[in-house]
């Protein structure tokens, strides 16, 4: 009961850390990542003061502006590109349509043969339930033999209720995962925290 609560409460402490981190986004080329430009520049006024303009939440069309190139260490503070995946029930969910309504997308690399995955779903779905006006989950399956069939009986039997499918746009590649459950924290502009 005590690893519960601590493991709930570290899940909340980390969703509310993602509400208020809502810095800005490096622009331009940092260290060899290319990253949106227009979110959270400063800007110097004529009288010579700095002013830190304010990102927009990413719109859908916004990934043709982004490139993945990701490195290991480099992708946290920079803007993920716009990725379509499918749930095992058929249902499509886009990153950044999804970061129009929530405030922050929790994406969750796993597997089915996962027993620290297995572990922690049920306390992300109840803080899935208690935030889910404004935050959304991810759960993406790295495992090449989990089907559409295998996730769906897999979340009926935890009852699970946040999306859940296979990783096709393969993130778990593009941030070079070597171990699971990984967890990934984009905020409402797109930016990977």
């Amino acid at each position: 009961m005590k690893m519960k609560k601590t493991i709930i409460v570290s899940f909340l402490i980390l969703i509310a850390f993602c509400f208020s981190a809502c810095g800005s986004a490096n622009t331009g080329d940092a260290g060899g990542v290319k990253t949106a430009s227009g979110s959270g520049q400063t800007a110097t006024t004529a009288s010579g003061t700095s002013e830190e303009t304010v990102a927009a939440r990413p719109e859908a069309d916004d990934a043709s502006r982004i490139n993945m190139d990701v490195r290991p260490g480099s992708h946290l503070a920079n803007r993920l590109a716009d990725f379509t995946f499918t749930t095992y029930d058929g249902e499509s969910f886009s990153l950044y349509e999804t970061l129009q309504k929530k405030d922050m997308v929790l994406i969750n690399i796993w597997a089915t043969w996962c027993g620290p995955c297995r572990m922690e779903f049920p306390y992300m779905e109840e803080a899935y339930e208690d935030y889910k006006d404004r935050i959304e989950i991810f759960a993406l399956s790295c495992e090449p033999d989990d089907t559409d069939e295998v996730l769906k009986d897999f979340a009926e039997e935890l009852g699970l209720t946040f999306p859940m499918g296979r990783d096709s746009a393969g993130l778990s590649s593009t941030f070079r995962v070597n171990a699971i459950p990984t967890s990934i924290v984009i905020d409402r502009f797109g930016t990977c925290q």
